[in-house]
């Protein structure tokens, strides 16, 4: 083939090519226009119907929006009280939290102005709660603190809680030493199912913690790990863990 055949070659698969791709998108173009004249037309006389029907559902699901926004907002400023309130509404907090998910506050004292040591006592296990307000990042001292807390108050798990973060020296450290921590984005959850188990009072289900890892529970999750005491014989545990512990039997 000589230079001047494959041009014309090459030249004409070109024209077919673009030829097809004009053709493509005159096509989409003219769906399109198709399209949006039916949807004008039927809006035209279904509009009201259209309003009716979506007009709740957008008001629900602004309300809901915006209800779960507040909700965040109070568990954020609950933190936040924590962290500038006095040792004694601090204690009063914590102690609240824990109540509201289903556990007695068997012992509290207070460890100078920034940390308090609680023990509880529910679904079986008795836990001994060390929560400190800070600014800065808990490390490894924190850890020795509760752990030794542990021994001397004879309980079966330790609660580690802080206003802020750990570090990742400490947060091998607790795995290690089967250490339950709570950090602030723990401690907001606690808050909100917390204030769930206060709007549904005396007489709704309450949440728990995880007999395994110490997160706060739902009551839903707590109700159902009490239903089925064959299978995990009285403990409550999160969804993660109730899998494992199925696993494990």
């Amino acid at each position: 083939m000589s230079v001047d055949g494959f041009e014309a070659t090459i030249l004409s698969l070109y024209r077919r090519l673009t030829g097809l791709l004009a053709a493509t998108f005159h096509n989409v173009w003219n769906v399109m226009v198709t399209a949006w004249r039916a949807t004008w037309s039927f809006l035209e006389w279904a509009w009201p119907l259209v309003v009716l029907v979506l007009g709740p559902t957008l008001v629900v699901l602004v309300a809901a929006a915006l209800s779960a926004w507040s909700g965040r907002r109070r568990d954020r400023s609950l933190v936040r009280r924590a962290i500038l309130t006095d040792t004694e509404t601090f204690a009063r907090l914590i102690a609240s939290v824990f109540t509201r998910l289903g556990l007695k506050v068997e012992k509290a004292s207070s460890l100078g102005e920034l940390a308090l040591d609680l023990v509880l006592v529910g679904d079986g296990t008795r836990v001994v709660v060390q929560a400190e307000r800070r600014r800065g990042r808990a490390g490894v001292r924190s850890i020795h603190e509760i752990a030794a807390a542990k021994e001397l108050y004879g309980c079966d798990q330790a609660l580690f809680i802080t206003t802020s973060k750990f570090t990742k020296e400490a947060l091998v450290m607790a795995e290690a030493d089967g250490i339950w921590t709570w950090d602030q984005e723990t401690l907001r959850t606690a808050f909100e199912l917390a204030r769930e188990g206060r709007r549904r009072g005396k007489s709704g289900a309450r949440g728990g913690i995880c007999g395994f890892c110490g997160r706060p529970v739902p009551a839903k999750v707590r109700a159902y790990c009490l239903e089925h005491e064959d299978v995990f014989r009285g403990r409550v545990y999160c969804r993660a863990h109730q899998r494992l512990w199925r696993v494990a039997e």
